[in-house]
């Protein structure tokens, strides 16, 4: 995994490795629209907000959490974690994932110091105790500076400001939606680190989603910016 990350460009070197320990794995079993993932913990419930160090933030510009719900040493401190980044200067982001226990309890007081909140339409219709996206984003955009919510084939809807915009997916053909979301999640935060307008990050956003469908794997089927920026252009229009 660090060899891969290397070979991406990534500076592996604030990784942090436990000796014995081991790296959580996940399978995802998918047929047809019906998803099921299995998971091996390892250490994704160990990491502590603690040993992001200052260090760290000092050399990023932004800091993304995932998989809220799996974390469970890292919750008590997400809170003081963003609000330890934001002082700092950076910006901040947050995708749950999807609650394997169906509580979601917690996820609501971290928006204050939330910049993006990236949830799917059924992770937010869930934290909303709600049946419809929209009423959703609703009950949530100004609880949160930005919103962008993913829909999969139906394409995603972002909210910031009083706007609210609506873009439709690409038209491929799906080989593997492992890793759409995060792809997704990458391409919406180039936009929004670039300050691109709210359309756009979101067209960039559901361009690298579904571009990452083409092949088998979470990172294969990624494109290019340039090629990114080539399919946006092929978006049809709402």
């Amino acid at each position: 995994m660090l060899e891969a990350m290397q070979k991406a460009g990534i500076d592996t070197r604030p990784v942090i490795i436990v000796p014995g320990g081991s790296t959580g794995l996940s399978v995802i079993l998918a047929k047809g629209n019906d998803r099921a993932i299995l998971t091996h913990p390892g250490l994704i419930p160990t990491l502590t907000a603690e040993e992001i160090t200052d260090d760290l933030l000092n050399r990023s510009r932004h800091l993304h959490v995932a998989s809220y719900f799996l974390q469970k040493a890292l919750q008590p401190g997400i809170r003081h974690l963003f609000d330890r980044a934001r002082g700092m200067g950076l910006t901040t982001s947050l995708d749950t994932n999807y609650d394997p226990s169906e509580e979601w309890q917690g996820v609501h007081e971290l928006l204050s110091v939330t910049n993006v909140f990236l949830p799917n339409e059924v992770e937010i219709c869930s934290l909303t105790a709600g049946d419809h996206v929209e009423q959703a984003i609703q009950k949530l955009a100004d609880r949160v500076e930005t919103l962008a919510v993913k829909q999969g084939a139906g394409g995603a809807i972002a909210a910031r400001d009083g706007e609210q915009v609506r873009v439709k997916a690409l038209s491929v053909r799906v080989q593997d939606t492992v890793g759409a979301g995060d792809n997704f999640d990458a391409g919406f935060l180039y936009g929004y680190l670039h300050h691109w307008s709210l359309e756009e990050s979101l067209r960039l956003a559901v361009v690298c989603g579904g571009l990452s469908t083409r092949v088998a794997g979470g990172t294969d089927g990624q494109p290019t910016l340039a090629e990114a920026r080539t399919w946006m252009k092929r978006i049809p229009e709402i």
